[in-house]
């Protein structure tokens, strides 16, 4: 076969392949025939080349030949010396191969007539070169892509599901020793995780590309796309599983420190068509995300996916509260919480409900049917009762964020504005607990600034709503509930310098740790540590300080 033979300058890596697959299956003398050719061309052999090439003449018998291409691959300072690892054994059996071709138009004496020029089956191995210059190791050219017939596409498509099949069952063998902590599971499952998600983003930018060039003028796009959509598994493995490899390989890469990566690896999650049409796997790639950021303390990340649930689920509660407890999880100076862009992104929230609420009637509950009928009452009482349901929860979603948006100014210190903010929750909600012990604190910081008006007047209103909390906390039956109260207004007045007034809190917050479970919240070490401070700077320390320290705070 000469080198100006068309089909094999246009086709190198199908040569490859079958090459591969026949050897795999132990053909090795059928696969050194399409081996040869290979060494024709310019720039073609490298090191993996070689690799494989001694591989099947150590296991046909020619061990002079092998000698020689592991000689050549030695030659090169880039070359890793280690044998094939089981994931790239992956092949199609002669069965699938067989039927692949009864299947296609294409004769099965055809593609072998192409790749060997002749009808012989048979080749002189000796004309082999095995001696190539290292020089070829090193570089290949990059050849202009081919169209391939129906058989090569059905060939290379059936290879690359195989070693897909693979990665995904080495990866199921692989998954609960890497969660015992088997470093080198871990490290073994990472790589076939990344082999299989590199896969897929490439498969997503040809899907992507395709889109571009198909144009707006032909659906063939739009057909591919909800044939996937409506599948329910890629290469064999069900997408089910592909998102938990894409969302555990991310998480992975978070807690490693590769950060940029875990991101990447989510964001092809989130762009592909079969993800981004579910709500349920977009939560789990955006709660994913999250946790990624919370790992690495990236708040300005953090606070910018978390958002993603405010604006899905706009009249859920929960949504606002995760995105408080996922920013109060951040250990960082919260820049990004209490930045222009979030305050300006809650206020826009605050509007949408606060629209909602003030065209909300109870006339627009009933329906314009006759109300003559007993069906037509009984669905003008169905609707009105929906309505009504749906006006109590935006009030309640209005409330927490209401405070949330309090909280993001109560930390840039407009405690002015914060407050404002407050009262209207307050207005929804008085006898909430969280809602007056936010205004005591709002009011007490702002008598504290140096330009503060009235500063007596300030801690009363505060104290006022101090005393409010405290007295709904302690008719709670929980006694956690109890000493939380009792600690705060003690810390309120040891704030102001007034220690005789805060001790007897101290105490009393000590007191109730007996009716606390364990393993529960509790202040006593808080408490104690506190009247301890005031003990030693009055100059009273007793053996009941030195209790106390014994106590509480001595791990």
């Amino acid at each position: 076969m000469s080198v100006s033979d068309s089909n094999l300058l246009n086709y190198p890596d199908l040569f490859r392949e079958v090459a591969d697959a026949l050897r795999e299956e132990g053909l090795y003398h059928k696969a050194l025939e399409f081996y040869g050719p290979l060494q024709q061309l310019p720039d073609y052999p490298d090191s993996g080349y070689y690799r494989d090439l001694a591989l099947c003449y150590q296991a046909a018998g020619f061990k002079a030949e092998a000698e020689a291409c592991w000689k050549a691959v030695a030659a090169s300072d880039s070359i890793s010396m280690a044998p094939l690892s089981p994931i790239d054994q992956v092949v199609p059996d002669l069965d699938t191969l067989t039927a692949l071709h009864s299947e296609s138009d294409t004769p099965i004496a055809d593609p072998l007539n192409r790749l060997h020029g002749s009808n012989s089956s048979e080749m002189n191995i000796q004309h082999l070169d095995t001696t190539a210059h290292p020089a070829m190791l090193l570089s290949r050219k990059t050849r202009p892509k081919t169209k391939l017939t129906p058989f090569e596409r059905r060939i290379r498509e059936l290879c690359r599901k195989r070693k897909m099949q693979m990665l995904y069952n080495q990866i199921g063998e692989l998954t609960d020793k890497a969660r015992d902590g088997d470093w080198r599971a871990r490290r073994q499952w990472m790589r076939a995780a990344q082999d299989l998600v590199d896969d897929f983003r490439r498969e997503t930018d040809q899907s992507m590309q395709g889109e571009m060039e198909r144009s707006y003028e032909s659906s063939s796009w739009q057909t591919e796309t909800e044939d996937l959509a409506s599948s329910k598994e890629y290469n064999g493995i069900p997408f089910s599983s592909w998102l938990d490899i894409f969302l555990e390989y991310a998480m992975l890469l978070a807690k490693s420190g590769k950060i940029r990566s875990a991101y990447d690896v989510l964001s092809v999650a989130s762009h592909a068509h079969v993800f981004s049409q579910s709500t349920a796997s977009m939560s789990l790639i955006h709660f994913c995300w999250t946790a990624c950021a919370i790992v690495n303390n990236d708040d300005e990340t953090c606070c910018t996916v978390v958002r993603w649930f405010m604006k899905e689920y706009q009249l859920s509660t929960d949504s606002v509260l995760l995105f408080s407890a996922a920013n109060r999880l951040c250990n960082t100076d919260h820049s990004a919480y209490n930045s222009s862009p979030t305050q300006k992104f809650v206020l826009r929230q605050l509007k949408v409900i606060d629209d909602s609420m003030m065209s909300w009637e109870p006339s627009n509950a009933t329906l314009t049917t006759n109300p003559n009928t007993t069906r037509a009452q009984s669905v003008q009482t169905s609707q009105a009762q929906v309505q009504a349901q749906t006006q109590a929860e935006m009030q309640n979603t209005n409330i927490v964020l209401l405070l949330l948006h309090g909280y993001i100014l109560h930390t840039a210190k407009s405690y002015t504005s914060a407050l404002h903010y407050f009262l209207r929750a307050h207005t929804l909600s008085p006898k909430h607990p969280m809602i007056n012990f936010s205004i005591a604190i709002g009011y007490i910081q702002q008598a504290l600034k140096r330009q503060a008006d009235n500063r007596h007047h300030l801690l009363a209103l505060g104290f006022m709503f101090l005393f409010e909390y405290h007295a709904i906390r302690q008719e709670s039956g929980v006694a956690a509930e109890r000493q939380e109260a009792e600690y705060n207004v003690g810390r309120a007045y040891q704030l102001l310098g007034l220690d005789h007034l805060a001790a007897p809190y101290y105490e009393r917050c000590l007191a109730l740790d007996t009716q606390i479970p364990a393993g529960s919240e509790s202040f006593s070490a808080e408490a104690a540590f506190a009247l301890q401070g005031i003990w030693n700077l009055t100059g009273t320390t007793t053996l009941e300080g030195l209790r106390l320290t014994s106590r509480y705070l001595v791990m």
